[in-house]
């Protein structure tokens, strides 16, 4: 899934749901307020969502991550990959179907995308900055990093930056888990 695809699959979403609530509350009470609860479920949860990442994000260690591996110049200038997950800092509290990761021969660079961390600047980090790579659960790879927060990110970038080192892979990370996107 691409960053479009899962915006258009959210705005739809959130308006189905304004949708059928607006029109059960029409049905029940009156249009007009049919159309004010219908605009609200709609607003709701874009709003939640602008209020609760950034919460997220300070949590988690993404600010570190930034102010530590600010973007490159042209990090995302043509970069048009899929949607995935990672974690940052915490394995458990990551960003699940929200981040556009593209590695090249020097950097890994990250992004969320605009919906749930638009605010958020992207981040670029250094394959040198990488210390250890080590085989995580759920088709995930830590990354330690020299300073800053832990990454947990799919296995197959782990995999590319391992053949650039020229180091063996381990056979955790052969192996496809269940929603690794290649």
């Amino acid at each position: 899934m691409n960053r479009k695809t899962l915006g258009t699959a959210l705005f739809i979403l959130f308006l189905v749901d304004a949708l059928v609530i607006g029109g059960i509350v029409a049905a029940l009470r009156s249009p007009q307020a049919g159309l004010t609860i219908g605009l609200l479920a709609f607003a709701l949860p874009c709003v939640l969502l602008m209020g609760i990442m950034p919460v997220i994000s300070h949590l988690c260690g993404w600010e570190k991550l930034v102010r530590r591996y600010p973007p490159t110049e042209h990090a995302f200038a043509s970069f048009r990959g899929p949607v995935t997950s990672m974690a940052v800092n915490r394995a458990w509290l990551g960003f699940n179907n929200c981040v556009e990761i593209n590695a090249d021969d020097h950097h890994l660079h990250l992004r969320l995308i605009a919906i749930v961390g638009g605010w958020n600047r992207p981040a670029s980090v250094p394959w040198e900055a990488v210390r250890a790579i080590t085989p995580a659960r759920f088709g995930r790879t830590r990354l330690d990093l020299v300073e800053g927060p832990s990454l947990w990110v799919p296995n197959t970038y782990a995999r590319q930056e391992l053949a650039v080192r020229s180091m063996p892979v381990p056979d955790e990370l052969h192996a496809h888990a269940a929603g690794e996107t290649p």
